[in-house]
């Protein structure tokens, strides 16, 4: 039982990362916060343009390393300094200022997939359609389960896949997100 447990951690990394945090007691995550927890800075909200705006940034690097690589798109570029979290409690504002207690992060899932989801299905087909089928088949599939799991976040529709649930690794590495 011991072997299989072991096994599922060496595939799994965040499973591996969130099971030692809790074996160790110890969130070896680096801080966001630099200012109070209740209040992220009055002028850094998280506006559809703002996430609009930051969508250039998202490249196929950080997609090949699925919800890992979301993650550091999202926290390197459009929640740079606007995110906070205390718990499992994300907290940012929004565009007319009012601060969000978003339990689980159910409604920042949401809004900032639906910002990036046209820019991945471009460049997704455009990185699938340069592979030859034959040689690279398992990294298609792999890279149109990714397309189908941003369009899932954006819908709200957070249903798990064979490979885990998408939503649930991706919190996991914001929650855990480290600044280089």
């Amino acid at each position: 039982m011991n072997e299989s447990s072991i096994k599922e951690l060496e595939t799994k990394p965040s499973l591996f990362n969130r099971t030692m945090a809790q074996l160790t007691g110890k969130n070896c995550a680096r801080s966001l916060i630099t200012t109070s927890l209740d209040q992220p800075p009055p002028d850094l909200s998280v506006t559809e343009e703002w996430l609009l705006e930051n969508v250039k940034f998202l490249t196929i690097e950080h997609i090949l390393r699925g919800p890992e690589g979301y993650a550091d798109y999202f926290m390197s570029y459009p929640l740079k300094d606007r995110l906070h979290y205390s718990n499992e409690v994300m907290k940012f504002k929004d565009g007319f200022g009012e601060l969000i207690n978003d339990v689980g992060g159910v409604i920042l899932t949401k809004l900032i997939f639906d910002s990036v989801q046209v820019r991945n299905n471009q460049i997704i087909m455009e990185y699938c359609t340069s592979l030859n089928f034959a040689d690279n088949g398992a990294e298609i599939v792999q890279l149109l389960n990714y397309k189908m799991a941003v369009e899932k976040c954006a819908e709200g529709n957070y249903v798990g896949d064979e490979d885990g649930d998408f939503r649930t690794e991706f919190i996991g590495f914001l929650l855990t997100y480290k600044y280089n």
